[in-house]
């Protein structure tokens, strides 16, 4: 696993996101085992690149072999449905996890997220949904 997260780090920090991608998806077809780090770099090239469904793919993978997503897995497919202005599924998404116990945010901290992506996108109507939402 650790030359394939070199190189999936190394292609996400060039922001070359769908190699990230394809990186993973050939060291799973080498039979290599992800680690968390390696979870959490592909769930962060799929927030950037606003793939809803990849995220999704990956926390149900994640969940076939045994490995609990944690906040900043959720954090990243919240991220990826604020980019896609799918802000009702994201808050839907973040009640289900807070009710369900999968996890637990801290504080505001999803919602600062789902602001933060939605300020980077320009998009300042969305950013006062969340801010209302958030009282």
């Amino acid at each position: 696993v650790g030359e394939y997260y070199g190189l999936i780090t190394q292609a996400f920090d060039a922001g070359q996101y769908q190699d990230v991608v394809q990186l993973f998806e050939e060291m799973k077809a080498e039979g290599r085992v992800p680690d968390m780090p390696t979870y959490n770099k592909v769930a962060s090239a799929l927030r950037a690149l606003a793939d809803v469904e990849g995220g999704r793919a990956l926390i149900e993978e994640m969940k076939q072999a045994g490995v609990p997503p944690d906040v900043y897995i959720h954090g990243a497919l919240l991220g990826a449905l604020a980019a896609n202005r799918r802000l009702l599924e994201a808050f839907e998404y973040l009640q289900e996890l807070q009710k369900s116990g999968e996890a637990q945010f801290q504080s505001a901290a999803p919602y600062r997220m789902l602001m933060m992506t939605l300020s980077d996108k320009g998009d300042w109507v969305g950013c006062l949904e969340v801010w209302a939402d958030m009282k």
